[in-house]
């Protein structure tokens, strides 16, 4: 499976995840203080980790829900211009957060709320492709990158889309596209 046909696992994903109420946290904790001596403590090690390792930057946060308690970032944003990175930056994921999907996806059949080898239109009654054989995918072949999907062809990671219906348009977007196979 390449970059482009996971891109699409995940951005099918994401809805299948909110459409069966994808909380993945078993207990709800009130949040801890990161006080300012945790945060200084935090930004040491970080500051050190990317030195140590090498890395051009480095950014970090720590959220409990809605609640961010720390952020910090270390290094640059760009080799080239040096400008500094800030926590404010976005990083593109890519293939970083599948296991992150797939884990959430198994925790959901772990509560009975997702049959693997349910069609993926079960919990996507608006995904479809142009081509009929999108009807046989399960989620399991999502998972197991044997789904056949399309390849993105524009990743589109110079316009970022943060809003609730981001992800339900990417799958709709794709409705014109065939499965590259069954």
């Amino acid at each position: 499976m390449n970059r482009r046909t996971a891109a699409a696992l995940c951005s099918i994903a994401l809805p299948l995840l909110l459409s069966c109420g994808g909380q993945t946290a078993v207990e709800e904790a009130p949040p801890p203080d990161v006080s300012p001596h945790v945060a200084q403590r935090i930004d040491a090690y970080l500051s050190d980790a990317a030195e140590v390792l090498g890395l051009p930057g480095l950014a970090a946060a720590v959220a409990d829900a809605d609640t961010v308690l720390y952020s910090g970032a270390f290094g640059v944003r760009s080799l080239e211009t040096g400008d500094p990175l800030g926590p404010e930056n976005l990083f593109h994921m890519a293939s970083v957060s599948k296991p992150f999907v797939a884990t959430a996806i198994v925790q959901l059949v772990e509560q009975g709320k997702i049959d693997l080898d349910a069609p993926l239109t079960e919990y996507l009654p608006y995904f479809e492709l142009a081509d009929d054989r999108y009807r046989g995918i399960t989620i399991r072949h999502m998972l197991d990158h044997s789904s056949g999907m399309p390849d993105v062809e524009d990743y589109e990671w110079d316009k970022p889309q943060f809003d609730e219906g981001a992800a339900e348009r990417y799958v709709r977007s794709i409705a014109t596209k065939e499965m590259i196979f069954a």
